[in-house]
């Protein structure tokens, strides 16, 4: 492992000394005059590109940043065929349930014409509160139900 890791960075501080490009010594004479040398076509595109400003840099990086988790999320939002359908036939079943309660609903009422007294007692915070309502991840927050529904 060690050799490996040894390996490793003898291998970056060669590319860090290769991108330098020639050197030269301090103490020579002709260290003084640096002779221009020849740019090659690598170092012209790298050079005629301009410098990103840090704050620029940062931007971008931003940018790129948000892209990346609007993608990452973009999965999580979309709901599945197998959810879809049991989300669908859950509200069939919804819908079926409210028609036989109506019709049942009516059928008693007839019957029973005012033979049940209900005692309402109201409070101070009963305009406040109509109603205590749940709502269901299958059917959606649209629908909002009440505990026995």
């Amino acid at each position: 492992m060690d050799r490996l890791k040894k390996f490793l960075t003898e291998k970056k501080v060669n590319k860090n000394f290769k991108k330098a490009g020639a050197g030269y010594r301090l103490t020579d004479d002709s260290s003084s005059a640096v002779t221009p040398q020849p740019i090659t076509a690598q170092q012209q595109t790298h050079f005629s590109q301009p410098q990103m400003v840090p704050a620029e840099r940062i931007a971008t990086a931003d940018i790129a940043a948000q892209a990346a988790y609007k993608r990452m999320n973009l999965g999580a939002t979309q709901e599945s065929l197998t959810q879809r359908n049991i989300r669908m036939r859950a509200l069939k079943e919804m819908e079926k349930e409210k028609k036989e309660r109506e019709g049942c609903a009516n059928d008693k009422m007839d019957v029973e014409i005012r033979t049940h007294v209900i005692d309402e007692r109201e409070f101070e915070h009963s305009a406040a509160v109509s109603g205590v309502y749940f709502t269901c991840d299958l059917l959606g927050d649209d629908l909002q139900l009440t505990k026995n529904e």
